[in-house]
């Protein structure tokens, strides 16, 4: 449930957020280790004024956020990140980790009319509001929620549903036919195993979301998404999100072999591969569109029609014509604002949500997620789910018109600063900092490439293990599919998610959200949602004044398979 001025999301099965970042962000990933920062007065996370994403957890993950007041709360299994503009609350337990993001003008990934997954135009804002935000996380459980005035969101083991409207959003999905309208009124999406039904009213939003079922669905102004057994839909609303996350569905954008995620301002094209990796597929149909100030998961200007297998699921934005391609085991998503395409593989399903774990992180303008790890597999496969992630090589390349991030097999350094950022990345070693100015991070105006290769993937987020240590002014949050830790301290939030090494790494005004496990984080955005999205000032990392994690090799550890 979320609130405009009171927002309280609970999260289960082991889920964490990720983050923010001020005007230009260059993230840079390595082969084995990613980490996505996010800092800055005006706290923009690898969001764009006009894109929005979410974010998926493990089992259930619900990102709520809101204009005003945004809470979190984390308990053993659950995850909550809060951030506020001026009054920022987090608390912290053995085994429950608070992400607390604020400043004066705190926005937090969620943007009126655009949220993007790693991008932004000018003011990128990350899992931030603007008066109060509160983040509350667990060691299981992460619930990201935010709204413009009242956010619901209703989160299940098996069911998850993330809708985002202007005022009322209702979707209707089914198994086989899944259709959700998003207006700028009204949205309403209506999700069943076989005929899922979510009703997203004014002030009350819900969204109900399977565990072989997860839709997301964004339209301009008609959206329909066809949605099978193994299909996940997120769907953001301006004043209402409600965010139903499943098991085994959500995932941003994320690769096992070879991810190749390509965004941009115009062209948006996001290459999820793997063995069976798929983000936002449908078994037959999925059409989605998205309206004026809606932006959802699929999102189109005019027309989305995407295809997906048995088990497939696809994320595909589109301005006008969304065409997506589902293989047998290889999946890109590409996201485009004209036209898209993406690959869907047969047993894979990514739409920026998890199987187990999944983050929906709503925006009113921005929302990001990053992912990464030693061999990150956090690709939402039927067992994994990556967002941004690499296999063996994993490279991101963001612009404020033409960024390109290079990525080596095993350094990754993705480095922010107030005005100019650097990103360099190392054999075993990650440095992720976030400027105030001008931030790029894996985000260009016009074009968008992120690289993801099939032996090293690094996306912070671990399948089986993960361990996030938080120090007295750190927080880490983390997200696992089987043994999630983390550790908390006063003033820095880390989360760190990894599959084998993972290291995060926050000092006293850094924060760092990352969510994954096997099935992995989805964004949603009012008009526009971007896996990896990005106009001219892209932040990931959330920081009241200055933000910065530093990611170790061997600080966190997760062993996964």
């Amino acid at each position: 449930m979320v609130q405009t001025k009171e927002l309280q999301s609970m999260l289960q099965t082991k889920v964490l957020q990720s983050v923010v970042q001020t005007k230009e962000l260059q993230s840079m990933v390595q082969t084995k280790v990613l980490q996505s920062m996010v800092r800055t007065k005006e706290l923009q996370s690898m969001v764009q004024t006009k894109v929005l994403q979410s974010i998926v957890q493990t089992n259930v993950l619900q990102s709520m956020v809101q204009t005003k007041e945004l809470l979190y709360v984390v308990q053993t299994k659950e995850l909550q990140s809060v951030v506020q503009t001026k009054e920022l609350q987090s608390m912290v337990q053995t085994k429950e980790l608070q992400s607390m993001v604020q400043t004066k003008e705190l926005q937090s990934m969620v943007q009126t009319k655009v949220l993007q997954s790693m991008v932004q135009t000018k003011e990128l804002q990350s899992m931030v509001q603007t008066k109060v935000l509160q983040s509350v996380v667990q060691t299981k459980v992460l619930q990201s929620m935010f709204q413009t005035k009242e956010l619901q969101s209703m989160v299940q083991t098996k069911e998850l549903q993330s809708m985002v409207q202007t005022k009322e959003l209702q979707s209707m999905v089914q198994t086989k036919v899944l259709q959700s309208v998003v207006q700028t009124k009204v949205l309403q999406s209506m999700v069943q195993t076989k005929e899922l039904q979510s009703m997203v009213q004014t002030k009350e939003l819900q969204s109900v979301v399977q565990t072989k079922e997860l839709q997301s669905m964004v339209q301009t102004k008609e959206l329909q998404s066809m949605v099978q057994t193994k299909v996940l839909q997120s769907v953001v609303q301006t004043k209402v999100l409600q965010s139903m996350v499943q098991t085994k569905v959500l995932q941003s954008m994320v690769q096992t072999k070879e991810l190749q995620s390509m965004v941009q301002t115009k062209e948006l094209q996001s290459m999820v591969q793997t063995k069976e990796l798929q983000s936002v597929v449908q078994t037959k149909v999925l059409q989605s569109v998205v309206q004026t100030k809606v932006l959802q998961s699929m999102v189109q200007t005019k027309e989305l029609q995407s295809m997906v297998q048995t088990k497939v699921l696809q994320s595909v934005v589109q301005t006008k014509e969304l065409q997506s391609m589902v293989q047998t085991k290889e999946l890109q998503s590409m996201v485009q604002t004209k036209e898209l395409q993406s690959m869907v593989q047969t047993k894979v399903l990514q739409s920026v949500v998890q199987t187990k774990v999944l983050q929906s992180m709503v925006q009113t303008k921005v929302l990001q997620s990053m992912v990464q790890t030693k061999e990150l597999q956090s690709m939402v496969q039927t067992k994994v789910l990556q967002s941004v992630v690499q296999t063996k090589e994993l490279q991101s390349m963001v612009h404020t018109k033409e960024l390109q991030s290079m990525v080596q097999t095993k350094e990754l350094q993705s480095m922010v600063q107030t005005k100019e950022l650097q990103s360099m990345v190392q054999t075993k070693e990650l440095q992720s900092v976030v400027q105030t100015k001008e931030l790029q991070s894996m985000v260009q105006t016009k074009v968008l490439q992120s690289m993801v290769q099939t032996k090293e993937l690094q996306s912070v987020v671990q399948t089986k293990e993960l361990q996030s240590m938080v120090q007295t002014k750190v927080l880490q949050s983390v997200v696992q599919t089987k043994e999630l830790q983390s550790m908390v301290q006063t003033k820095e939030l880390q989360s760190v998610v990894q599959t084998k090494e993972l290291q995060s790494m926050v000092q006293t005004k850094e924060l760092q959200s990352v969510v994954q496990t096997k099935e992995l984080q989805s964004m949603v955005q009012t008009k526009v949602l971007q896996s990896v999205v990005q106009t001219k000032e892209l932040q990931s990392v959330v920081q009241t004044k200055e933000l910065q994690s530093m990611v170790q090799t061997k600080v966190l550890q997760s062993g996964s398979d």
